[in-house]
């Protein structure tokens, strides 16, 4: 039973929610996405206007697809910066709880070790929902903009772009609370994090001379269950491959915690 999951979960909500750091690392998060949007916007605009002026001379006239060339390369985008901004808020999660000496408070209490990792997970997956739907305020005024120009984006592919982010968000979190599980010394947790998705992200370029071996490596990247979702392309491999690492990465740190509760 999860004896204790809401008074964690509530726990850790509150303290992100209290944070500065947590509105700082956001802040910067869509400072950067917003000056990248609006580049694209503008080269956007530019083509746009070149290709119509090129039809008007009899020149080619194909516009550039709003979908392909600012909703995809913007999910690519806040992908990305997801990827640098998660080891940032699991840091904390538990290396924190050991350099300040409440862990040996938290492991004693009445509260089970999947209920500690849950809380701490599902807290930090709420902030990833509310960052995703704050983000849609960038599709929302392309389409805004857009419709009068015809310029509108296709709502299947943006809600596979949005579903998308918050599977990467969920599983990149599971992943950062596994690494904060193993170290008591946050800055530690964080580079940990940051190295590992790096090479979790790009071990599918690998050149490996075993063609059966490195289909494997490549189905094992996140890169590569992560770019169907820009085509709209929901399919229940690549939903299920995010749905169990995200589990495995979370049964790993609670059998850490379960260890270190052992050794109090």
């Amino acid at each position: 039973m999860l004896i204790g999951f809401w008074a964690i979960y509530k726990r850790e909500l509150k303290e992100f929610a209290q944070s500065s750091s947590t509105y700082i690392v956001l802040g910067l998060l869509f400072l950067i996405v917003g000056i990248f949007y609006h580049q694209i916007m503008v080269q956007f605009v530019n083509d746009s206007a070149t290709a119509q002026a090129g039809g008007l001379f009899g020149g080619p006239a194909e516009a550039p697809n709003v979908t392909v060339f600012v909703v995809q390369d913007l999910f690519r985008l806040i992908s990305a910066m997801i990827l640098f901004t998660i080891p940032v808020l699991t840091m904390r999660l538990i290396a924190a709880e050991r350099s300040r000496g409440t862990f040996e408070v938290l492991v004693t209490c009445p509260v089970g070790d999947w209920s500690i990792i849950l809380g701490k997970y599902f807290a930090l997956v709420t902030v990833g929902v509310a960052l995703v739907v704050l983000s849609s305020v960038y599709p929302l005024t392309i389409y805004l903009f857009g419709r009068s120009q015809g310029a509108v984006p296709e709502l299947p592919i943006v809600i596979s772009c949005y579903l998308g982010l918050i599977l990467i968000f969920s599983t990149y979190a599971a992943f950062g609370l596994m690494a904060s599980s193993f170290t008591e010394s946050q800055a530690t947790a964080a580079v940990v994090t940051l190295i590992g998705l790096l090479l979790w992200n790009s071990i599918g370029e690998f050149s490996i001379p075993d063609q059966r071996i490195q289909r494997i490596v490549s189905q094992l990247s996140a890169a590569n269950h992560t770019e169907p979702f820009l085509t709209g392309l929901l399919t229940g491999r690549d939903i299920a491959f995010f749905v169990l690492t995200s589990f495995a990465f979370l049964f790993a740190a609670a059998r850490v915690l379960e260890a270190r509760r052992w050794r109090i």
